[in-house]
């Protein structure tokens, strides 16, 4: 990789992604002195204005690849909605010179990227952010979306990229990340137009799906901001003359509420369904009404536990929503309602599965003690289960060598070996196989 930009122009670059405190650490670390009441600005200058060459090279040595990581990682914690911080819309605004504009937003802030790569600039591309980490074109998580989505959009390729170096992971952390399209509202009669945006389609936590009914079992309040539904003016045709009119008695105020530390499942349909698993979440965002906030009397650092729709905000983004009013919030030591009922079915679920094993393992030992093969009807019929489920048991016992046998799913056949010892569940042993000559069979086989 031979970089085109001037070295120190692009430490600045690097530098941007750092708070003041790392740059202080990084001038105590080079002993660059008398920058106690230095801005952030004034620091990355002084520090590359001080820095010799090899001191440079040293630092990149040291940071570099860190900085990228942290950026590139974040950047896709966002994209799984995993982070405080929303991708609201992804515009291309210039398709010739591959700009795109992406719109962020977080409960009380947004932030403005924009991005172009061509093949004219591709050694320093065109970019801007109204964030922190990018005053003076610097390589923020912002950036870093910009960057995945230009290449998932064919705008460059990753040969081709020169001015920093990547994780060696890279293209195997983004292979899941898609490029997908939510529909926009249609206002004023105009045709609805496509909503851009990025979707990891092999993250392994909770995704967020719209329209998802969610349990969460539990999840800690960290920010309660107060918000006015201006925004919904230019969208009032979408809504009813009822929906209008309470909106004018309860007024427009609605209430974000970012929740952090969740512990999180899909909704189950029936009362007796139950989740496998239940996933933790880091970030969630809850957009409910006065009343709700009020009647729960919900204060920053509650640890609750409710019932929520999932549903995709054209100005929020991904948001749950209260299915009722009704919220459970927990002492911070306490478990959750939902998750002890979830818990406890799933302990019914194992007993009823471990007694199922149980009923085929005493049922093959009478067989065991007449037959050397048998047909999976046999076990069918006797023990009045789906053939799919007794088929499903038998393979995991003899999987893990709990029944000395064999299973021929072409035949449907279950041999069994006469030297083996059949494991009950208190470990004990059947002993006194008989012997047989192995034959295919459809039925059983009566030990000679």
């Amino acid at each position: 990789m031979t970089r085109k930009v001037d070295v120190r122009t692009y430490l600045n670059y690097l530098l941007q992604y750092l708070n003041v405190e790392d740059l202080k650490q990084v001038c105590r670390y080079f002993k660059i002195n008398d920058v106690l009441n230095f801005k952030k600005s004034e620091l990355i200058d002084f520090i590359t204005e001080s820095l010799t060459e090899e001191e440079i090279g040293n630092l990149l040595e040291q940071k570099e690849l860190e900085i990228i990581s942290d950026g590139i990682e974040v950047a896709i914690n966002k994209i799984q909605e995993e982070d405080p911080e929303s991708i609201i819309e992804i515009n291309i605004t210039d398709p010739d010179k591959h700009k795109i504009e992406i719109l962020f937003r977080g409960i009380s802030w947004e932030t403005n990227s924009f991005l172009s790569i061509t093949g004219d600039n591709i050694n320093n591309p065109e970019r801007g952010c109204d964030c922190r980490s990018s005053l003076n074109k610097g390589f923020c998580n912002h950036f870093w979306i910009g960057f995945i989505f230009s290449l998932k959009q064919d705008y460059f390729k990753l040969s081709d990229w020169s001015l920093t170096p990547l994780p060696e992971d890279f293209e195997e952390k983004i292979k899941s990340i898609k490029i997908t399209y939510y529909p926009q509202y249609i206002v004023d009669d105009e045709p609805s137009l496509r909503q851009i945006s990025l979707i990891d389609e092999g993250y392994n936590g909770f995704q967020l799906n719209k329209g998802a009914s969610v349990t969460i079992y539990e999840g800690e309040i960290t920010e309660i901001v107060e918000k006015q539904s201006v925004e919904r003016a230019q969208f009032h045709d979408l809504y009813s003359d009822e929906y209008l009119e309470r909106l004018r008695k309860e007024g427009l105020t609605y209430y974000m509420v970012l929740l952090k530390n969740l512990k999180i499942g899909p909704r189950v349909s029936r009362k007796n369904d139950f989740l496998d698993e239940i996933k933790d979440k880091n970030i969630l965002k809850l957009k409910t009404g006065k009343r709700t906030i009020k009647d729960n009397k919900l204060e920053i650092k509650d640890k609750i536990s409710a019932k929520f729709k999932i549903s995709r905000d054209y100005f929020w983004g991904f948001v749950a929503s209260m299915s009722g009013r009704k919220i459970e919030k927990l002492d911070q030591n306490q478990i959750s309602p939902y998750y002890l009922i979830n818990e406890e079915k799933i302990r019914k679920e194992e007993f009823r599965k471990k007694r199922e094993e149980q009923d085929i393992l005493e049922t093959i030992q009478e067989f065991a003690d007449e037959f050397t093969r048998i047909h999976i009807n046999e076990l069918v019929n006797k023990l009045k289960m789906s053939e799919k489920k007794v088929i499903e048991i038998i393979e995991k016992l003899i999987k893990n060598n709990i029944i000395p046998a064999t299973y021929d799913p072409n035949t449907q056949g279950i041999e069994f070996n006469p030297m083996g010892e059949i494991i009950d569940e208190l470990s004990t042993t059947i002993e006194g196989w008989g012997k047989g000559d192995p034959e295919q069979v459809n039925s059983s086989s009566k030990k000679k």
